[in-house]
Parts: structure tokens; sequence; C-alpha cells
């Protein structure tokens, strides 16, 4: 599936083993992920990616979500230039929606135009 990240980096964190519903990752997320690691050339770390609607609910995510689609991660940051340069490789990798917070940034692939947005 991905060539840097495991299925468990990417699954859903929630604690409902079989009866978790979260649906499978979207590829074109993996590969501008993937392609974003390989330019990067450091490790990321996923805070989150997919989830289902009770993990989603847990988290205090977006009724619409893009993690619920598998179209979304968030990355924890180490602040300042690591920041800057995960936004950077996310705009040039094609991840249309990029939210900044203190601690990690979300990206996701929604369809439109490129959006920006804080927490």
């Amino acid at each position: 599936m991905s060539k840097y990240f495991s299925e468990s980096e990417l699954a859903c964190k929630c604690d409902r083993g079989d009866k978790c519903d979260a649906a499978p990752m979207n590829m074109e997320t993996v590969m501008k992920l993937d392609g974003m690691r390989m330019e990067l050339c450091d490790p990321i770390i996923i805070t989150s990616a997919r989830r289902c609607r009770y993990w989603n609910e847990k988290s205090n995510g977006a009724d619409n979500s893009q993690h619920l689609a598998g179209k979304a991660v968030d990355i924890k940051t180490k602040g300042g230039v690591h920041t800057a340069r995960l936004i950077s490789l996310a705009i040039k990798h094609g991840f249309t929606a990029i939210g900044v917070s203190k601690g990690f940034i979300h990206i996701d692939t929604r369809a439109g135009p490129t959006i920006f947005f804080g927490y």
C-alpha cells in the first residue's frame, strides 16, 4: 500500500476491533504522502489517518472530516522550519487542504482549490 508507512500507522486508532468500519486509505492520498516522505528524507510521524465515525467523534473531528474517507492525515511537527517544510511539501505534492496547529498539521486531498486553515 505505502512505501514508507505501515498499515498500523494509517489505521483507525479506535479500540473497537472488528466493529471498526473505517474506510480504507485513499490511494491518491497515500501516494502524495509517500512523495512527501521521500523528498523530506526524514521520518514523518502520523498522529491520525483514517477514522471510523466513532473515533472521529471521540477526536472532536468535523462531521464531514476527510479522515472518514481515508483522505486525510495529521502529522506531528517539530515547529519552525520543520513545519514550514512539511507545509511546502504538502503543497508541492498536491494536498488541497492544509490546517496548522501547535504541534501538528492536517493535510488532505479533498476536491476543490487549495485551502489553508488554523485550529
